[in-house]
């Protein structure tokens, strides 16, 4: 004898499930939708690199946006430029430098605060030291290139550096006139005080912006750096030669 009251249920969790399932296929096609939408306003852009990590920065710039991020042009204490930002692309420049400037600025000061409280240490001395050991051993013009340093500036960091006995120098085998740096264990103890502080100071410095918002600031930083990197030189040269230095 059939069990109305179960077959019942039955039908009422078949149709709840069949409910559930078309919900969550919508809110798919919804996305993807929505994501389609977005993707065809990225190929209208004049974006050079059509490519997943570009997308994905563009779409994150595209949120903050819409949240309505405070930027160059809608921050009264720039003054002027916040008029200007709009109306050119050489503005437009101008407050990413202005801005980046800024950001460094507030990097030295936070590191300051955590090198002086660890160790002795420059902020300057501990990108030396910290790049450094991240090889075997450098010459000196290759750890002041490594680190894009000026040659007289980054020699002194050097002297600083061995007088205090955080790297060492050695006559370099394969070439006589040279010598080679290494990081002495004193030097090794040192930046392991000061890397733990300054992953505290890298935190504090991104704490504002969520893990997408990283990852583009990190793709777009990493192609700039990639681009000067490689054409350093030249750069250098057609500056020189556009001020007539």
């Amino acid at each position: 004898m059939f069990n109305y009251n179960t077959i019942f249920n039955l039908l009422f969790l078949v149709n709840w499930s069949v409910i559930v399932i078309f919900v969550i296929v919508m809110e798919k096609f919804e996305l993807l939708k929505s994501l389609l939408e977005h993707l065809e306003d990225y190929y209208a852009t004049k974006e050079n690199s059509k490519n997943m990590d570009a997308f994905v920065t563009w779409m994150t710039m595209q949120t903050a946006n819409g949240k309505g991020i405070e930027t160059m042009a809608t921050n009264n204490r720039f003054g002027t430029a916040s008029e200007q930002i709009n109306t050119s692309v050489a503005n437009l420049d101008n407050g990413i430098g202005i801005l980046n400037g800024l950001m460094f600025r507030y990097g030295r000061m936070y590191a300051k605060i955590a090198l002086e409280k660890a160790t002795t240490l420059s902020l300057e001395e501990f990108i030396f030291l910290a790049t450094l050991s991240s090889f075997n051993s450098l010459t000196k013009t290759e750890l002041v290139t490594t680190v894009v340093f000026e040659k007289s500036t980054g020699i002194e960091i050097i002297k600083r550096l061995v007088a205090t006995k955080l790297m060492t120098e050695e006559i370099n085998p394969n070439d006589k006139r040279s010598k080679l740096l290494k990081v002495t264990i004193k030097g090794q103890k040192t930046l392991h005080i000061a890397i733990n502080q300054m992953s505290i100071i890298s935190k504090e410095i991104t704490a504002t912006l969520d893990l997408s918002e990283k990852k583009a600031l990190h793709y777009i930083l990493s192609k700039l750096e990639k681009h000067h990197r490689t054409n350093l030189i030249a750069n250098i040269e057609r500056l020189k030669n556009q001020f007539g230095a």
